[in-house]
């Protein structure tokens, strides 16, 4: 599986519990339902497009990395003073706390994923980089027994050059 699809994945079930989570706050009263919930579909509906439609571009990664925010935070946020005893004796109080754990490792883990995603394409930048201009270096000098050579040695502070002669 391409680590795009797992980090996509990750994302959209992020977003599957997020959706319950919020209606399990409005059934259990910790918040209220109305039009105001429009700014929650707004966010998943971002959360879903940087998942499905941005997920090869780094602004889909971005993204997904503050999905997995968003979902690790619900755990801290409701937990932080504790849940009250009335609300523990309720039916739906279970699968209330075990969504709660499950956002937290899943927002854990795409949070995880989308920061090596977002660092790999930076690598990946980096050495394009070195290879486009190692390659137009090679076009302004000819080649030849003559020309130079730019070898890098993996750091981008450290370049040696040496000549082609010398090399053989």
């Amino acid at each position: 599986m391409k680590h795009s699809d797992l980090l996509a994945a990750t994302s959209i079930l992020s977003v599957i519990l997020l959706a319950l989570h919020i209606s399990q706050d409005i059934v259990f009263g910790f918040d209220r339902g109305g039009l105001n919930r429009l700014v929650g579909v707004a966010i998943l509906l971002v959360l879903v497009c940087g998942a499905v439609l941005l997920r090869e571009r780094r602004s889909g990664e971005v993204i997904m990395l503050l999905g997995g925010v968003i979902a690790l935070a619900m755990m801290p946020l409701h937990m932080r003073n504790g849940l009250r005893p009335e609300f523990l004796d309720k039916s739906g109080a279970l699968l209330f706390v075990w969504i709660l754990y499950l956002l937290g490792v899943i927002g854990a883990f795409s949070v995880i994923l989308a920061i090596q995603a977002l660092r790999s394409r930076r690598v990946a930048a980096r050495r394009s980089g070195l290879a486009a201009q190692s390659a137009s270096f090679h076009r302004a000098r000819g080649s030849g027994p003559s020309s130079w050579l730019v070898i890098a040695t993996g750091r981008s502070e450290s370049t040696t050059i040496a000549c082609a002669g010398c090399l053989a």
